[in-house]
């Protein structure tokens, strides 16, 4: 087995074991964003990359996380970040094209809702009932969730089921979770 076809078959291993692990023993989340980034293209250039190349695009091997000890100073979104933990894994080379803070960023979410929802986010900001929307996105029945059952922990198991419900439907190729 060659190389680049080893490293083909450990990554699409890779791809499939992140799409579906579940979440566990995460003790505090700093910052929660409930974003579902469609990560197939940056996913796709990876798996190009692998043909051309065992090393980083970049040259001179494959890319080094970040360190946390730099944070926000050292990490590419500065103080717009929210520490997601991309830029601290080896798929650091594939932050522009997948952090909310950089480059369309967040402009992309606008296209991919209405894909995903059917509609866009409520947008008119007089609109009491709908303006959450603005900044949390498209609700249909707004809820607040109750604290995990597990001693200090900040999740409800709520984003994992409903990554896992868009893969099974087939909404969505793959959902990277980083903690």
């Amino acid at each position: 087995v060659d190389a680049t076809a080893y490293q083909k078959q450990k990554f699409s291993a890779a791809i499939d074991a992140t799409a579906y692990t579940i979440l566990g023993k995460m003790r505090k989340i700093h910052h929660l964003v409930l974003m579902f980034n469609i990560f197939t293209t940056t996913l796709t250039n990876t798996a190009s990359s692998l043909n051309t190349s065992s090393t980083s695009h970049h040259g001179g091997g494959a890319a080094k996380p970040i360190s946390s000890s730099g944070w926000p100073d050292k990490f590419p979104a500065k103080s717009h970040c929210s520490k997601c933990g991309l830029c601290e894994t080896s798929f650091v080379e594939s932050v522009t094209s997948s952090c909310a803070f950089l480059n369309e960023g967040m402009a992309r979410i606008d296209h991919l809702e209405e894909s995903v929802h059917g509609r866009m986010r409520g947008r008119n900001v007089d609109d009491v009932d709908n303006n959450n929307e603005i900044h949390f996105g498209v609700q249909y029945e707004p809820m607040q969730l109750v604290k995990g059952t597990c001693e200090d922990a900040q999740w409800t198991g709520a984003v994992t089921s409903i990554a896992i419900s868009m893969l099974e439907s087939g909404k969505v190729d793959a959902v990277v979770c980083i903690a």
